[in-house]
């Protein structure tokens, strides 16, 4: 992978070390972008770097460590590498566009992660791993939409250091997704293992002030824990969290390992090929979830399963910016 190179201000140490070949970059001055080579250094001045400047002709000049020219206008600045301006919690992708991770500069490793997302292996959330190769060289700041994929994936995950992710890396904090008015449509339980059934919503009861450990008052005073629109969650009627692992999974002509995931639009329990980042039942991007995070891939004859539905192709469970980083 060629790197990129970026130009950053000046900074001394920084210098150093490319001066002893530690890493890769060049000292330039800001005009005209001439190699500078700082040949003397002395501590007891306001201007302690001699410099050597490589134009059409040679000179020199007594320059600031911050890199300021003590007898003229002129600035030293730093070409380097892009991966040497790498921060805390940026995103970043091999060349590929099929590995995205956020860096974590505090971990014990040059590459180690809060999250990355692979098409094999999906999101993984961990702060003790580092990246694919632990080798920062191969890795560039993530497009918008490699981002996008990464909050995506956070938006989705039930892991609790995701929302924590999103709002101290992208400034997203999940916000309740609906705010209930009297009379809504809704479908509630009060426990996981419960199955939801429908109501109408009353209020939210916000305090316990009068002695009630429920969240929520629906119709005929009935009080819930668990609220949730009717509307985008028909499919989950008369169903319950802990019965879902019991559901047939439907599987397609050819799959026989994949990702073990559920739609949380229309959902359609699946056996996915690995990768599968769109619900092939209802189109939908973005919306699929692991069945059992402890067995995100699994063998289809090791689950209940209904009889092949049909072929998949593939823009049917790939998003069309995941086809075109992978098949184009």
């Amino acid at each position: 992978m060629e790197h990129k190179m970026v130009t950053i201000p000046f900074d001394l140490e920084t210098a150093k070390r490319i001066r002893e070949g530690k890493i890769s970059g060049r000292i330039v001055t800001e005009k005209g972008r001439n190699r500078a080579e700082i040949v003397y250094e002395d501590n007891l001045s306001n201007c302690p770097l001699l410099v050597v400047i490589h134009s059409i002709s040679v000179s020199a000049d007594w320059f600031s460590a911050t890199g300021k020219a003590l007898s003229s206008e002129n600035r030293l600045l730093l070409e380097v590498p892009e991966y040497i301006t790498f921060k805390d919690g940026e995103v970043l992708s091999n060349e590929d566009g099929d590995y995205i991770f956020i860096l974590n500069t505090n971990g014990k490793y040059l590459t180690s992660i809060y999250a990355s997302f692979s098409i094999k292996r999906g999101l993984t959330i961990s702060d003790t791993i580092a990246a694919n190769g632990n080798n920062i060289e191969r890795y560039r700041l993530a497009t918008d939409s490699e981002k996008q994929r990464m909050i995506n994936l956070l938006k989705i995950s039930k892991d609790p250091k995701a929302k924590e992710y999103l709002k101290r890396f992208f400034g997203i904090e999940e916000k309740p997704k609906y705010e209930f008015k009297p009379f809504d449509k809704v479908l509630v339980r009060d426990e996981d293992d419960k199955e939801w059934r429908i109501s109408l919503f009353a209020r939210e009861i916000v305090d316990d002030s009068d002695g009630l450990s429920y969240k929520y008052e629906c119709s005929n005073g009935a009080l819930w824990n668990c609220c949730i629109p009717f509307e985008g969650n028909e499919c989950l009627l008369e169903t319950a969290e802990k019965s879902r692992k019991k559901m047939k999974t439907r599987t397609y002509e050819g799959v026989q390992h994949g990702d073990w995931v559920r739609c949380v639009l229309c959902g359609a329990q699946m056996l996915l090929p690995c990768g599968a980042d769109k619900c092939p039942e209802c189109s939908s991007e973005g919306t699929l979830t692991w069945v059992d995070e402890d067995k995100q891939e699994m063998d289809a004859e090791h689950l209940d399963c209904l009889a092949p539905i049909c072929k998949l192709e593939l823009q049917e469970y790939l998003s069309p910016e995941i086809l075109k980083m992978e098949h184009i």
